[in-house]
């Protein structure tokens, strides 16, 4: 059976754990007929809810962003935990007031297209991507199981059985680092992906995929695995899997019909509503295999600024851990021959190893703060697998 055929299956029976309030009152079906349900209403705005109706002028004229919105944005060099907020239409106070929310009314409404989009439109939703989480966990969780089903279905030979030995040592050095980390959201999966030609990445549902090349290559270097290890980590850490994602749903045609519809039940309003709750599964149940074949085809790449903070909360982990993060340093080197061979994908989505040098070095406490390379602006673009 195929991957594509899987995912609906196994995205809404995730799903469906999730919804015990749901069952109590009848079933699903019976309770799906009692919703109510009006065309016009975006679901993010109910009924008694105040956010603002769209006007004429909310149609035409630019939102501005209060001043200080774009430092939000700043990569976390520090490495500071912030508490996630799935409340959309907070941000979009905070980012500007009435005039925002009733732009993004306008903007879920049916007959709002991709093409509608302003410039000023594309900044709020970049800020609604970056500061917001508005993919469910439970979907999250669906695509997890689903593409770790696809990378473990080959029997189990003796190759496998090494394999596994070199992928327990690397799961006990994850263990070690987020054993230290606090309110770490969700858990971690490490697999092995056979069609990686090199390397490792972080994928949205709390997974870290490695390469063969990558497990042969790092079990005697020590070093490189810890900081490869540690810094996958951090992009789940961080939600960079998910933020990035939400990136790529709001700012590409293929994605924006998609996102309208997650946007459109991410009330936090009507989590505490059965109802609600039964009608939102329904509705991500329905866009599974739609969000399932985005993200086969827009794997997530960070942005530079991304990569900046996962290094930086590298040294927080292993300085936890009561590792030495010095050696940081040198193994950033070490990496340039796997990255050359990868040069093409790696340079657009990663800062320079000067750079990287430049920050670890002050992170670590072995250059002056002045020295650390500027955070930059660059996003990257999406990469297929």
């Amino acid at each position: 059976m195929s991957a594509r055929i899987l995912a609906p299956a196994l995205v809404a029976a995730a799903l469906s754990t999730s919804l015990p309030c749901a069952a109590q009152l009848g079933g699903l079906g019976d309770l799906m007929k009692k919703l109510p349900f009006d065309s016009n209403r975006p679901a993010s705005a109910p009924a008694g809810s105040s956010t603002p109706a769209p006007s004429s002028d909310a149609k035409l004229l630019p939102v501005k962003p209060k001043a200080g919105v774009d430092d939000t944005l700043k990569p976390d060099l520090l490495c500071r935990r912030f508490e996630e907020s799935s409340d959309v239409w907070q941000a979009l106070a905070q980012y500007g007031g009435d005039q925002a929310q009733a732009r993004m009314t306008r903007i879920l409404s049916s007959d709002f297209r991709f093409a509608d989009l302003t410039p000023e439109d594309k900044k709020m939703l970049r800020y609604i991507a970056y500061t917001t989480v508005w993919i469910p966990a439970s979907v999250e969780t669906g695509f997890g199981k689903l593409y770790v089903a696809a990378t473990r279905k080959r029997e189990s030979t003796d190759e496998d059985r090494s394999e596994a030995a070199q992928l327990e040592r690397i799961k006990t050095q994850l263990s070690a680092f987020k054993s230290h980390i606090d309110n770490f959201p969700g858990s971690v999966d490490i697999v092995i992906d056979r069609k990686l030609l090199t390397g490792a990445y972080s994928l949205v549902g709390g997974l870290i995929v490695l390469s063969l090349d990558f497990l042969n290559r790092m079990d005697e270097k020590e070093p490189v695995k810890r900081l490869i290890v540690a810094h996958e980590l951090s992009h789940l850490y961080k939600r960079h899997t998910v933020k990035e994602l939400q990136y790529q749903l709001v700012t590409s045609a293929g994605g924006f019909d998609l996102a309208k519809k997650l946007l459109s039940r991410a009330n936090p309003k009507n989590s505490a509503n059965p109802l609600e709750v039964a009608r939102n599964a329904m509705d991500y149940a329905k866009s599974a295999n739609d969000l399932y074949d985005f993200v086969r085809s827009h794997q997530v790449a960070f942005n530079i600024n991304q990569e900046f903070e996962a290094d930086a909360c590298s040294v927080q982990w292993m300085k936890r851990s009561g590792v030495d993060p010095k050696p940081l340093v040198s193994a950033l080197a070490e990496l340039e021959s796997v990255q050359k061979e990868n040069a093409g994908s790696y340079a657009k989505t990663h800062p320079s190893n000067q750079e990287r040098q430049k920050n670890l070095l002050v992170a670590t406490g072995q250059a002056p703060a002045a020295s650390a390379a500027k955070p930059g602006t660059t996003t990257s673009k999406a990469k297929k697998p």
